[in-house]
């Protein structure tokens, strides 16, 4: 029986609710596969949003390279922008034959296919800074959000969540208004693995700054179906005829830095809705200093 091993990877757990969603999605269809998400945050100290361009492609460079040796994947999916646009420029991704599927072409997809004339992009500083997902169609603004939103979002903590959020939105109406789009047809894109965790907080935020929201574009969802559909396709199976019914499945989450007592209950929490398994596994997670 073929068995597919499929890792997950972002710099911190945004990407881990993706990972928990095609858990969900391959039980449903009755999928053999083996999960893995990897946390590629060196350490807490030095996060990804605090090094230079060169040192984001060093240590990511890496993490990418451990994966590989490790645990020989069949696929590595990168939920995570900032390291989809790092992942571009490394010796990785020039050299391995690893499936590689990363969030940015989901994410470019969407902003394409957009029916706003305007579009406003909230995302971290690397990947604002790339202009990855601009588009000669659209009117886009890009909004780069505080680095502390991911950490803050994944503690739970509300009240600074909501401050770094009318932030955000007080700098979009600025520039809806000196562009004279405010009165355009806007689309909200998520740019972070980590916002459609608080999606619905985002559109509190945008309306009370009297911004119409016309159609939210979230990729995280778009993504975990992209991969159940290659992990389908390297399969031999289709969605339509799935030959596992009853798979041995595992998942496991690795981490070189350990995660806060409260990271861990806030976001099992709430992936525990979309697979128990994915869940507990966090919860029980591997931590490893030498991992890369």
């Amino acid at each position: 029986m073929k068995k597919l091993k499929v890792i997950f990877t972002d710099s911190g757990l945004g990407g881990f609710t993706i990972m928990a969603d095609f858990a969900k999605l391959a039980k449903s269809q009755g999928l053999n596969v083996d999960l893995i998400y990897f946390n590629a945050q060196y350490n807490r100290s030095l996060g990804y949003k605090k090094m230079d361009s060169k040192k984001q492609i060093h240590i990511f460079n890496s993490a990418l390279q451990s994966m590989q040796d490790r645990y020989n994947p069949d696929i590595i999916a990168i939920a995570c922008n900032t390291l989809s646009v790092v992942y571009l420029k490394s010796d990785f991704y020039k050299k391995s034959n690893t499936t590689i599927l990363d969030i940015i072409e989901t994410g470019k997809s969407l902003v394409k296919h957009s029916d706003s004339s305007t579009v406003i992009e909230i995302a971290m500083p690397t990947t604002i800074d790339s202009k990855v997902y601009s588009d000669k169609s659209k009117r886009n603004i890009g909004i780069a959000s505080d680095t502390s939103l991911p950490d803050a979002i994944e503690n739970g903590e509300t009240s600074k969540v909501k401050a770094i959020l009318n932030e955000i939105f007080e700098n979009a109406k600025l520039e809806l208004i000196n562009k004279k789009q405010m009165e355009n047809e806007i689309d909200l894109f998520l740019g972070c693995t980590h916002f459609p965790i608080i999606k619905d907080k985002f559109l509190e935020a945008a309306k009370k700054e009297g911004i119409k929201i016309d159609t939210l574009l979230d990729p995280n969802a778009k993504f975990s179906q992209l991969i159940l559909e290659k992990t389908i396709s390297m399969l031999g199976a289709s969605l339509e005829n799935t030959t596992y019914s009853k798979p041995k499945n595992t998942i496991k989450v690795i981490s070189r830095m350990e995660f806060k007592e409260s990271e861990v209950k806030n976001i099992s929490y709430i992936v525990e809705k979309q697979s128990y398994d994915a869940a507990e596994a966090l919860r029980n997670y591997e931590y490893n200093p030498d991992l890369f």
